[in-house]
């Protein structure tokens, strides 16, 4: 079983890929391969973490004015980014391993496991307790009606033109087959008329983006391998052990966040950093 671990990232984010990549050196090395993409730009400035935990760094092109749709367009070619791997890992900068993980622990009788939700389930289920008195999750962000992971099924729904109907973007670190890559590019191509790269960068950029990659290839795995995965309902099985866990980097390194109880529940990133030695 080959597999690589891939971040794609940019200087904004480097604060967290620096203790991302501290994480993955002390708890995250049996991942033998990994890489990190950044803009050209940016590669001088993460050099010397990258090259302190042992993740091959690339630098790219990055459109002028659409780089957040740029770094969807390099998850959908990690086959391409990774040619001898048979499934590719993904985390965020804002990802650390909280204790040592191996790629083995994400699959179940050798099909790289996905956990899910339905997406009819969000539409019945509150997220919040508060839900409804703030308008079904909307909190001041940029979006009138975000309803949590739901926000994205739209996304997936016009890119492939079929309803998605999980929603596995959902637990890090997420994984797919080398082969769920290829198939997406070439469903969306077909779809629009146009190359794969030509639609995305045709979607909106800011946030909410038009065009989610997760989610996109997670609908294009339920749909065409679905028995090449294992997957886990997270609302009958729960998640997967919180090995790697997931911050905000948009929210900074001091707004509190909700953790698991395992990680000290309800503190700011820097604390949990502090606690897991890499601060």
């Amino acid at each position: 079983m080959k597999t690589g671990l891939l971040w794609v990232t940019h200087g904004k984010d480097f604060p967290w890929f620096e203790v991302s990549a501290r994480s993955y050196a002390r708890w995250g090395k049996a991942f033998a391969v990994a890489k990190c993409i950044v803009p050209n730009p940016d590669v001088e400035l993460f050099k010397p973490a990258c090259d302190a935990a042992g993740i091959h760094l690339v630098g790219f092109d990055q459109h002028p004015t659409k780089g957040m749709l740029h770094h969807e367009i390099m998850v959908c070619y990690s086959d391409l980014h990774f040619p001898s791997a048979d499934f590719v890992f993904h985390i965020d900068a804002d990802i650390v391993f909280a204790m040592e993980a191996r790629p083995e622990q994400y699959f179940e009788q050798g099909k790289p496991i996905i956990c899910y939700h339905d997406f009819s389930e969000l539409l019945t289920t509150p997220e919040k307790p508060n839900e409804m008195t703030t308008f079904m999750g909307c909190e001041g962000t940029r979006m009138d009606f975000f309803r949590g992971r739901y926000s994205w099924k739209f996304c997936a729904d016009f890119a492939l033109g079929w309803p998605a109907k999980r929603a596995t973007m959902i637990d890090w670190p997420l994984l797919h087959r080398k082969e769920t890559y290829l198939r997406t590019r070439d469903i969306i191509a077909k779809r629009h008329g146009m190359p794969f790269e030509d639609y995305v960068f045709s979607c909106r950029n800011e946030f909410p983006q038009s065009f989610c990659e997760f989610e996109t290839l997670g609908s294009v795995a339920h749909r065409y391998f679905g028995d090449r995965y294992h997957w886990r309902n997270a609302s009958t099985t729960g998640l997967l052990p919180p090995r790697l866990i997931g911050s905000w980097s948009h929210g900074g390194f001091d707004r509190p966040h909700t953790y698991a109880s395992e990680w000290g529940g309800h503190q700011t990133p820097r604390q949990l950093f502090q606690r897991l030695g890499l601060l």
